[in-house]
């Protein structure tokens, strides 16, 4: 009975793997397009690009504007672009459905990774939000550091009365010695 059942169990894994083979094959060809008719091309005639925000800046600094890109939505549709649950602007997308729209940066953002999401209606009518992740920075590093000219300036001024006034010191020691 025992070698009976260990016959058996490898006939039972192959079938196993067999359905397992043509669910994957169905599935796969399911996601294959239909082929064109021979002579023909089959276009979308509407390509687009889906899914995607891009930022002209990914690292912006608080205070400071950032211009945001996006397609795929309904054209005309307005479109709701925010930061960390901020709403920034609220832009209608081209004829196209596309989005292009400057931003700035709250001043009152944490600094450090933010979400920026644009929400709105895809061209299908279906309601969708497209995440991209920033890197805020705290402070604009562009900025130069303060350079302390007036503040040397001030020590050299100093210097200069000093030195003008221990001159005149020792010209008048020099002329009460000879005087006296």
């Amino acid at each position: 009975m025992a070698t009976r059942r260990r016959a058996r169990e490898p006939r039972g894994r192959m079938r196993a793997v067999g359905a397992f083979a043509t669910a994957v094959a169905l599935a796969l060809l399911g996601a294959l397009p239909a082929a064109a008719a021979p002579g023909t091309t089959k276009r979308d005639p509407h390509p687009r690009v889906v899914d995607t925000v891009t930022v002209s800046n990914p690292a912006p600094t608080r205070d400071s504007p950032i211009d945001v890109f996006s397609a795929g939505w309904r054209p005309r549709g307005v479109v709701a672009i925010a930061l960390a649950g901020t709403d920034l602007r609220h832009v209608r997308a081209d004829a196209s459905g596309a989005v292009s729209a400057e931003v700035t940066i709250p001043s009152d953002i944490q600094p450090g990774d933010g979400l920026l999401s644009v929400t709105g209606a895809s061209a299908d009518g279906i309601p969708q939000q497209i995440l991209t992740r920033l890197a805020i920075v705290a402070d604009d590093a562009h900025h130069p550091s303060p350079r302390p000219w007036p503040a040397i300036s001030l020590v050299l001024a100093l210097a200069t009365l000093l030195m003008l006034a221990s001159q005149r010191l020792e010209r008048r020691e020099r002329e009460t010695r000879l005087a006296g």
